[in-house]
């Protein structure tokens, strides 16, 4: 599914999973839809610019601690 999508995108661009939370609670609009919090790890500023523009390409909104 999703999720499996997702972890595949981000091993493919050697992003480390260190943790990762699912639940549909947390939306009151689609059930369709999953928010997911990961943990992982990556080489520096660059691999993270690159990571997010990867999600982004890949239909994903992703939101970086801080954001």
């Amino acid at each position: 599914g999703g999720i499996g999508r997702l972890t595949t995108l981000l091993g493919e661009h050697g992003a480390s999973i260190k943790d990762m939370y699912h639940e549909r609670a947390f939306l009151q609009s689609n059930i369709d839809f999953v928010k997911v919090k990961c943990v992982v790890e990556l080489q520096g500023q660059e691999h993270a610019i690159r990571i997010d523009q990867i999600l982004e390409e890949n239909g994903y909104d992703p939101v970086w601690d801080g954001d």
